[in-house]
């Protein structure tokens, strides 16, 4: 077992313990983005650490990077001040890329010599 990957699977549980308990004072999107993304993240850190180099780990990993274009897209709306086209704006980058990254996570899988050293 790597203790990295489990230290860094436990981490994210922080932010997401302080994101419940914000809920009920108006963070509600950015805190449920963050709730969200964090089983994702957790649940590849822990694969990493128990299976280095185990067949799953490209999919978790896209999952982790969808989970986070989520939050992100989320706080972005969260934040009340924020112009209306760049809230737009943002919605349709960050929708790009978890539409790229679906659309590329089985080509990845497909063929192991293009994959991307995620650790």
């Amino acid at each position: 077992m790597r203790f990295s990957e489990i230290m860094a699977a436990l981490t994210i549980l922080a932010p997401s313990t302080v994101c419940v308990l914000k809920l009920k004072q108006g963070y509600k999107l950015a805190c449920i983005g963050c709730i969200i993304h964090a089983p994702f993240s957790f649940s590849l850190h822990m694969y990493k650490a128990i299976y280095p180099n185990g067949e799953l780990k490209r999919t978790l990993y896209a999952m982790d990077i969808i989970g986070i274009h989520v939050w992100a897209i989320l706080t972005g709306f969260s934040w009340q001040y924020m112009h209306k086209m760049y809230k737009a704006v943002q919605l349709l980058y960050h929708f790009a890329c978890i539409l790229y990254i679906i659309d590329n996570v089985q080509d990845i899988c497909t063929q192991p010599i293009m994959e991307k050293n995620i650790g």
